[in-house]
């Protein structure tokens, strides 16, 4: 597949760098340096024998601004150097299409988005008759969870704090569905980008920027209730995420409120899958009896 320079820990030839006039100024100027970098023929190989460290986020709030950096980047690198790397000839089809995998799957939250606003404004009749069905609640908790089921394969020896990782990461992932939503559209969207930094110590106090994050919990918590009183039950843990995100942000991490609330997500997505399950099963049934109903 594709190759990436990450932007650290890196070694880089001066031919590639002055072929290429070096970083473009733009958010994810390691990802635009590394595609421009195959387009005119050179590669990136990984060496196994070096060891270099990278710094994590601290917080909620720092892992936050980072992710929709890694967002907004994308979504500008594939309005500005997608196209070009995909027209290259000296780009191989596997690499251009682990490119554009990689692209979709960032640009997915808008995708989601979309859906759920699609069904919101559905006539009532068809959304109820959607929503209740246990295939369309279990591919949707499916789609939810899937950004951790790669944790499964290391943490699957400690099953107790396999499920206390998986619970957290849940609720981490669908709260950034929406932001990232917003992230990408304005990345691919606008001109102007700005690149958040995230290894602050002590992060920026902007004024009333409480009031509205607590303001925004109350309004999805609302949605929450609409969504799941009008038969949307699949909609909900992407507001309880939200609203999870939205507490964190204000009261840290440490608070047994969030630290509650992080469970419901995945409690909402566990009931739906086993719901799917139990429908498959009853449903397989039914059909392996229909040829004896038909013989009689």
């Amino acid at each position: 597949g594709f190759t990436m320079f990450h932007g650290h820990g890196s070694l880089v030839r001066m031919a590639a760098w002055r072929a290429t006039s070096g970083f473009p100024e733009v958010v994810a100027e390691d990802l635009a340096f590394s595609t421009r970098m195959r387009e005119y023929g050179y590669y990136s190989v990984f060496e196994d024998q070096v060891c270099c460290g990278e710094g994590f986020p601290l917080d909620y709030r720092r892992f936050y601004r980072r992710q929709l950096k890694y967002v907004k980047g994308t979504a500008e690198h594939a309005r500005l150097f997608l196209l070009p790397f995909l027209r290259s000839r000296r780009v191989s089809w596997i690499e251009k299409a682990d490119r554009v995998l990689a692209t979709a799957v960032m640009m997915s939250p808008i995708g989601l988005v979309l859906f759920l606003g699609a069904l919101f404004v559905l006539d009532p009749a068809v959304r109820v008759e959607f929503a209740s069905n246990p295939a369309t609640s279990g591919f949707s908790a499916l789609a939810l969870i899937s950004p951790i089921l790669p944790l499964g394969l290391h943490r699957w020896r400690t099953p107790r704090a396999f499920a206390w990782h998986a619970v957290t990461a849940v609720a981490v992932s669908i709260s950034m569905i929406v932001p990232s939503a917003f992230a990408a559209s304005y990345g691919l969207c606008c001109r102007v980008q700005s690149f958040p930094v995230t290894g602050e110590r002590k992060p920026v106090r902007v004024p009333g920027r409480e009031f509205r994050t607590l303001t925004l919990a109350v309004a999805f918590a609302f949605a929450a209730v609409v969504l799941a009183r009008t038969g949307l039950i699949g909609s909900v843990p992407v507001c309880v995420g939200m609203v999870f995100g939205c507490l964190v942000r204000v009261i840290g991490w440490e608070s047994r409120l969030a630290r509650t609330l992080a469970t419901v997500p995945a409690l909402i997505i566990s009931g739906a899958l086993l719901t799917m399950l139990i429908w498959a099963t009853f449903g397989a049934g039914v059909l392996a009896q229909a040829p004896m109903f038909v013989a009689r």
